[in-house]
């Protein structure tokens, strides 16, 4: 297995590798699978667009796509330019090659954010890590994505090592809610998971949850982001709890307290 690692200022990177797949059917050559493509998105959440590019740098590979989650084929619209967004959506892509098996599939999704959304004012208990306290609880509602290496953006970052956090979420003037997503770094080598469960609550009563499935093995740095539906109603304020992982056995820190990193909240406001 040869692994080519490329590293590029773009908020989602893939790295250019190709590993063996066994044997074309009837020969006696190896048969190798393409990369996954690389992005790069420039804006992960929006207002009015977002673009995406792709590209893969490999002689005789073609990129093919698809919006909306959809599986991509070897018929799906082949990438020539930018791809502009003007909603949310999921793009999906491949790497194909005739003589190669085509890429793993390729998803990225890009958020739009109505223009006039309330933006929450957002507590948090207990307060994030001193060395990981970024530029203060306002990056969670300011609409910026953190960098995947957060070594390097000090400021959008906010991380904790707890086993339970949480948020305190609450509105100017009662608003609609239907959803909630967080946003977070997973970073297996530097002990960062996302949370293994998220609860929000209104006076005590769960109104919403979700569960995210611990990693049976180590995986490639990523965001995560987590969306959460909630009973549709009118809240002044909202509750949100955070249970962290525990390390599994596989991995180095094994039984202790994950660390959570998160760089967004965002509500989304009941449709008319």
């Amino acid at each position: 297995m040869m692994r080519y690692h490329r590293q590029r200022n773009a908020v989602i990177i893939c790295c250019l590798l190709v590993t063996s797949l066994g044997m074309v059917s009837g020969q006696g050559s190896p048969r190798f699978q393409m990369s996954e493509p690389q992005v790069r998105l420039d804006s992960f959440f929006f207002f009015n667009s977002a673009a995406i590019a792709l590209a893969m740098d490999f002689p005789g590979a073609t990129v093919r796509y698809s919006l909306e989650n959809e599986e991509v084929t070897a018929q799906s619209d082949e990438y020539v330019s930018p791809i502009q967004l003007t909603h949310s959506d999921t793009l999906v892509a491949r790497a194909f090659h005739p003589d190669l098996t085509p890429s793993s599939p390729l998803r990225v999704s890009a958020y739009k954010i109505h223009p006039t959304t309330q933006v929450a004012t957002v507590r948090t208990f207990p307060s994030p890590s001193s060395q990981y306290a970024g530029a203060g609880v306002s990056v969670l509602t300011d609409h910026q994505k953190g960098e995947l290496n957060f070594a390097s953006d000090t400021e959008q970052w906010l991380g904790w090592e707890v086993d339970t956090l949480r948020l305190s979420l609450a509105w100017a003037k009662p608003t609609g809610i239907r959803a909630i997503s967080c946003s977070f770094l997973q970073n297996h080598g530097a002990w960062i998971f996302p949370p293994q469960r998220i609860v929000v609550r209104h006076h005590g009563e769960s109104v919403g949850e979700a569960t995210i499935e611990v990693p049976k093995q180590e995986a490639p740095t990523a965001f995560r982001l987590v969306h959460i539906k909630i009973d549709e109603k009118v809240y002044a304020n909202l509750e949100v709890e955070l249970l962290s992982v525990r390390l599994p056995s596989w991995h180095q820190g094994a039984g202790r307290s994950a660390w959570i990193f998160m760089d967004e909240l965002l509500t989304f406001e009941t449709q008319n």
